[in-house]
């Protein structure tokens, strides 16, 4: 995944109207995790998606944390750790069908 897709991705997620709680920092954590990629930090940017994750989780939007799951992917997969990758890929495939 390259980093344009990637910022895609996560843009997509932001304009999404953040109405519940949480939603705001998770947001947050999002373009961080976004800049943090784009500078090569790739541990900070991790983290971030990480925790942009677990607070989409906790505020139920199920359609931003598998975005963001799949972001967080294709933040492993371009750092070449294949098996995180396919890790959160298989999360956020089986979010999105349950």
């Amino acid at each position: 995944m390259t980093r344009k897709t990637i910022a895609i991705v996560i843009l997509s997620i932001v304009i999404v109207p953040t109405l519940c709680f949480g939603a705001n920092d998770a947001v947050s954590m999002l373009e961080r995790g976004v800049a943090e990629y784009e500078k090569g930090n790739i541990g900070e940017s991790i983290a971030n998606f990480k925790q942009a994750s677990a607070l989409f989780e906790a505020s139920q939007r199920k359609t931003d944390h598998v975005e963001t799951l799949v972001a967080l992917a294709g933040v492993y997969q371009s750092a070449g750790m294949v098996i995180l990758a396919e890790k959160a890929y298989k999360e956020a495939l089986k979010l999105n069908e349950g």
